[in-house]
């Protein structure tokens, strides 16, 4: 029998709040305070009072699972274990979001402008109703932004942000040991912007992936961290003058790396990929994704059995958003044709990916659709080939703005994280999903 998700959450009302930014958070004022480095390594459980933290119960209402009809051992179908609210109620543009996965649950880190500017981490253990362990990782009067987080393994990760206590906007890091902040490392010294950055193993060490902005131009940058965060070698450009990126993501792609990026020029804005070394260093030329010039928001990347698979959004004519698939290649060829995962009259945007169960789940912002009240959360389960198995609707209203939905495995499970802007501030929620495949009884 297949029953459908009766999960029903919160109605949000979308909020007339303007457009997500294309690269990173807002430019603001420079600001000199300086990073307090001695942040308390214990690390709150509650973030403060001016943050409304629940405790992680499951909603109310549980939902059934559907398990429909899907091809070989893909994931078909996702049963929800937990349900979470991590914060809300600060500043409007706080919406650059961040998720990683590790054998034992997830990391999720967010910024929050809650008297201060500052960057949160949230850890969550993979089992039902585990309440998450909320850190604050920094602890001072700059702007600190775009936070990324590459969870090593269970108990190490790394944290990598913008700040601008140097009075410039540089690149710093900082390892966490079970989710308390350890030593902070300054990774750029420059009289540039550099901001937007990413992380990623690359079977060693962390890879760093940032934008660098001149003003005249925008260039991606590469260099390896150790386990502690700490710069390896010197940073390699792997974007030319030519290129403009705005957003950027990472992802294994055989024994070497994969950088996705949107890229802005004269003729509009399409998906790119380069492959690179371990060490960030470029392989052969990039690969242009799309070409019709109309990329939009966000692009995410994940590993394959043989390259790497993206999900991106694109504007059709003007009128609609769509979220679009394709794989590479381990050499950065395009493997497959665009693929979407949207059709009229339903409208999506800002999605995230990744592997899963040998093929992919792509989970974006739905925003129009015939009979949709109000912009909810959808998961699109895709096979090694490209092909729908099967489009999930597991309840959760969204805002129509709040930037791209991050998304992470832990073994068999896992999970989303994304925030919500309405007209009482931003929310940073997180759910976590078992994957159920053909054939499964949950």
């Amino acid at each position: 029998m297949r029953l459908r998700v009766l999960l029903v959450a919160l109605a949000l009302m979308a909020f007339a709040c303007g457009d997500d930014d294309t690269s990173t958070d807002t430019n603001p004022p420079m600001d000199t305070g300086g990073i307090d480095s001695n942040v308390d390594t214990g690390g709150p459980d509650v973030v403060d009072s001016s943050m409304d933290v629940p405790d992680g119960d499951l909603p109310d209402v549980l939902p059934d699972v559907m398990i429909p009809d899907g091809g070989g051992g893909e994931c078909a179908e996702g049963e929800i274990i937990s349900f979470y609210e991590l914060a809300t109620g600060f500043a409007f543009d706080q919406r650059r979001v961040d998720i990683s996965g590790h054998s034992g649950g997830f990391e999720v880190t967010w910024r929050a402008n809650d008297g201060g500017d500052n960057l949160y981490v949230a850890r969550i253990a993979r089992e039902e109703g585990a309440e998450p362990v909320i850190t604050q990782v920094t602890d001072d009067f700059s702007i600190s932004g775009s936070p990324a987080i590459l969870s090593i393994d269970t108990t190490n990760s790394v944290l990598a942000w913008f700040d601008n206590s140097s009075e410039n906007f540089e690149i710093y890091a900082r390892q966490l040991s079970s989710g308390s902040p350890l030593a902070l490392r300054r990774i750029t010294n420059t009289a540039l912007r550099e901001d937007n950055p990413t992380l990623i193993y690359n079977g060693a060490n962390p890879l760093l992936g940032w934008i660098e902005d001149s003003g005249a131009s925008r260039q991606i940058k590469l260099q390896e961290l150790s386990a502690a965060g700490a710069p390896m070698g010197t940073p390699t450009a792997i974007t030319s003058a030519a290129n403009s990126p705005q957003r950027i993501a990472m992802a294994r792609a055989g024994d070497n790396i994969a950088v996705a990026w949107t890229d802005t020029t004269s003729t509009g804005t399409n998906v790119m990929t380069q492959i690179v070394t371990p060490e960030g260093t470029p392989i052969a030329t990039p690969t242009t994704i799309t070409s019709e010039g109309n990329a939009l928001g966000a692009v995410d990347i994940t590993e394959t059995t043989a390259g790497a698979a993206l999900a991106y959004g694109v504007s059709i004519d003007g009128v609609r958003s769509e979220v679009r698939f394709r794989v590479i290649d381990a050499a950065g060829a395009t493997a497959t044709g665009e693929r979407i995962l949207t059709f009229a009259p339903e409208e999506g945007s800002d999605p995230g990916i990744v592997q899963l169960a040998g093929g992919y789940v792509v989970a974006y912002r739905a925003t129009r659709d015939e009979g949709l009240e109000f912009p909810e959360l959808r998961v699109v389960f895709v096979d090694s080939g490209g092909d729908i198995i099967a489009t999930d609707e597991p309840g959760f209203a969204m805002s129509e703005q709040g930037g791209p939905v991050s998304i992470a495995t832990s073994g068999p499970g896992y999970a989303m994280a994304w925030a919500d802007v309405d007209e009482s501030g931003t929310t940073i929620r997180a759910a976590m999903f078992r994957c159920l495949v053909l054939g499964d009884e949950g």
